[in-house]
């Protein structure tokens, strides 16, 4: 089992890449954009998944993956 799904507050620097990213023609970046700010809001996963499109356990993932790398996971 998965520890339960964290994620710290963005920095002002994380923030204004994040949404940044929004304007980014490629859709792997504006879809993990999409998802890292709604969970700064507070979102939970299973709602992100339903607005953007996609599966909790993916949503998940990527959050996790933004614990890890930070901006680096905007990037296939």
């Amino acid at each position: 089992m998965l520890p339960p799904l964290y994620m710290c507050p963005l920095s002002e620097t994380q923030q204004a890449a994040l949404e940044q990213g929004l304007r980014c023609k490629d859709a792997f970046t504006l879809w993990r954009c999409q998802i890292l700010l709604a969970r700064a809001r507070r979102i939970q996963p299973r709602d992100i998944a339903t607005t953007v499109g996609g599966s909790v356990q993916t949503v998940c993932k990527v959050i996790r993956a933004f614990e890890q790398q930070g901006l680096a996971c905007l990037h296939a």
